[in-house]
C-alpha cells in the first residue's frame, strides 16, 4: 500500500522509510480501532478534530479515548515532517 500526506492540500514528498512507517502506522490504527479495512484509509488532523474516513465513509472515534490518542499520535507524526511545519490541515493517507 501507498502513503502520502497533504499538508493544507499540497502532497509532501516522502522518502521510502517514511512512506513506509506512515502505511504502516495508518493500517495499523485502522486495525485497532476495529474499522473494515478499504482501498483508501485516511486520517484528517485539523486543529485539534480529528476525522477518520475509510473508502470516503466517516469512522467514529468515539470510543472512549480513541479519538485523543489518535490524535496525538499524528500530532506526534506531523512534528516529524519536514515542510509541514506550519501546515493548518493534514491528511494521512493509504491506498
Amino acid at each position: 500500500m501507498n502513503a502520502s500526506v497533504f499538508v493544507d492540500g499540497k502532497k509532501l514528498p516522502l522518502n521510502p522509510f517514511m512512506k513506509s512507517l506512515i502505511a504502516n502506522v495508518i493500517q495499523g490504527v485502522a486495525k485497532s480501532l476495529k474499522a473494515s479495512t478499504g482501498k483508501r484509509i485516511e486520517f484528517t488532523l485539523q486543529n485539534d478534530d480529528l476525522k477518520f474516513d475509510v473508502d470516503g465513509q466517516n469512522v467514529s472515534l468515539d470510543l472512549g479515548n480513541a479519538k485523543r490518542i489518535v490524535g496525538n499520535i499524528f500530532s506526534g507524526l506531523v512534528k516529524s515532517l519536514h515542510g509541514a511545519e506550519s501546515g493548518e490541515k493534514f491528511q494521512f493517507v493509504v491506498e
